[in-house]
């Protein structure tokens, strides 16, 4: 017989301390007079993994005074089985014990997945039967008084006209800038108004009612190429202002150039449109990103297909960038990288270290993964990504990142769709966008992505996307703490999920959101929202 020696018996007398309180623990937790969200899952259960990820972020979003999430493993597995199990599918919450499930009274369900409110007193007061939208959830908690109070949103009266679309929003030194496009009988018209007082030089120093400037136009013109996702844009600094917009250049459909337009601070106008891509051949030229680089002025970003016309064998779509001063000549050009997406959208944004370009790159064998390139001492860094999703698809999803920028810290928010399952994301840099952390699963199944994000004053971080519904598309956007935690999901707006309502688009003012977008519900028209945290 061998006996175990004075220090093993501490160790095994310490384990199983530590296994009891642990028990102990959760058993207080489960008990702890709060109401519960239980939610019975398998690993072989479709349905229960997609529910995983809106669970995770509802568990962080709740109030853990007043309601926490659990799961069950409806399998009859053991305990370390069953946590191994929780791991493996990504649940964040906690898993419950078989013994926590019969001190609550629950009956195993007949439908996978299956949710259960239960009240302190070990009540069941709903039980949701099948896959849930957090939405769902949502809508049963607020029943019984349990859902987190939500950011106030109200909506801005929109200076832009009845049949306009495609809205832009940027700001500067507190001020913010709406630009939208209006369609006219035969031409197309790029205007903008300023939030909050007038335009300075406008020649009236009038100011709406509502807070805007008169809408000014910019430029105006019959052979602009208008597409739901290549549009125009405004960009505003404190030593100047640069437009662009698409227009025709050849018989083909996707042949058109990039027009910018630089606003003289001098002569109080806007310049006549001057040529970004100057390589004079007829082909797709757009997806334009700008921001400021201080008083060199504008750096334009671009996909560039010139080299799609190359023969006898064509090449690939480029992105390419240049520096433009405030009076529009071209300081310096680049070719950032030689084979992108072909028609997903481009975002750029200013660091201390330099500017950072994010965008969807393609391989050879059709890899579409976000990537990035940041400028440091002058030079151009090598293409990176952002993170390897790994989605191999054969054709453009139209569907680019976005990108925010405050010191140092770097929010990039995506859309991707790996094995079918469409997912938006957000990774965050601490470092200028020299590496990133893990992907924040931010929505999932029902999203279609057309993605922004935004940085507040106090460094919280904001996503916008949208979600399908039945016939139409909610606009949704997501708080995050500076260090990725899930702080609240709100529903902003409804419009159409069709192309027609386009991309809607964020920007913050101190720790105010605006959030611009298409209603094509009724007549076409740009709307505006703000939210207050």
């Amino acid at each position: 017989m061998r006996f175990l020696s004075g220090n093993t018996l501490q160790i095994l007398l310490l384990l199983v301390l530590l296994n009891s309180a642990t028990a102990t623990a959760q058993q207080a937790d489960v008990h702890s007079g709060v109401w519960r969200v239980v939610n019975y899952w398998s690993e072989w259960c479709s349905p229960c993994r997609k529910e995983i990820p809106m669970l995770n972020a509802l568990s962080k979003e709740l109030d853990p005074d007043k309601v926490r999430v659990f799961g069950v493993n409806f399998d009859d597995a053991a305990r370390q089985e069953t946590l191994k199990t929780a791991k493996a599918l990504g649940i964040v919450f906690p898993t419950l014990s078989k013994s926590d499930v019969a001190a609550l009274g629950l009956r195993g369900p007949d439908v996978m997945p299956t949710t259960y409110i239960v009240s302190p007193d070990n009540e069941v007061a709903a039980k949701l039967v099948g896959l849930q939208s957090r939405t769902q959830v949502l809508e049963e908690l607020s029943r019984l008084g349990l859902a987190p109070e939500s950011p106030l949103v109200t909506e801005v009266m929109s200076p832009a006209p009845v049949n306009s679309h495609l809205p832009r929003l940027t700001s500067n030194n507190g001020d913010l800038y709406l630009s939208w496009v209006t369609d006219l009988n035969t031409k197309s018209r790029l205007s903008y108004a300023k939030l909050g007082g007038a335009l300075k030089g406008n020649g009236k120093g009038e100011e709406s009612e509502e807070g805007w400037s008169p809408p000014l136009t910019i430029s105006e013109g019959g052979n602009w190429f208008i597409n739901w996702a290549d549009f125009p844009a405004l960009s505003v600094s404190v030593d100047g202002m640069v437009a662009h917009w698409l227009q025709r250049s050849g018989v083909d459909t996707y042949d058109y150039d990039i027009a910018a337009s630089f606003f003289d601070v001098e002569q109080q106008q806007w310049s006549i449109g001057k040529r970004v891509n100057t390589d004079g051949i007829k082909a797709e030229h757009g997806f334009v990103s700008m921001t400021s680089v201080g008083d060199q002025g504008t750096l334009i970003t671009w996909l560039d297909g010139r080299n799609t016309k190359r023969q006898p064998t064509p090449g690939a779509m480029t992105l390419r960038s240049a520096v433009f001063d405030y009076q529009g000549k071209n300081l310096e050009e680049w070719e950032l990288d030689e084979a992108v997406c072909d028609c997903c959208q481009t975002s750029s944004a200013m660091t201390p270290k330099g500017p950072v370009v994010v965008y969807r790159n393609r391989t050879s064998d059709e890899i579409r993964d976000i990537f990035i390139v940041r400028m440091v001492d002058g030079s151009w860094s090598q293409p990176q990504a952002v993170h390897d999703d790994g989605w191999q698809v054969n054709g453009c999803p139209v569907n680019g990142p976005a990108v925010a920028a405050k010191g140092g810290r770097l929010a990039v928010a995506w859309f991707t769709a790996k094995s079918s399952e469409p997912k938006v994301q957000l990774a965050l840099s601490a470092n200028s966008g020299e590496t990133f952390s893990a992907p924040i699963l931010v929505s999932a199944s029902n999203t279609n992505g057309r993605v922004d994000t935004t940085i507040l004053e106090n460094g919280e971080i904001l996503v916008s996307w949208m979600d399908n519904t039945d016939s139409n598309a909610k606009i949704m956007l997501s708080r995050y703490s500076s260090n990725g935690d899930l702080r609240d999901v709100t529903e902003v707006g409804v419009t159409g999920s069709s192309r027609r309502s386009g991309f809607p688009v964020i920007e913050s003012v101190g720790d105010i959101a605006y959030v611009a977008w298409t209603d094509v519900t009724d007549e076409r028209q740009v709307r505006l929202a703000k939210v207050v945290y």
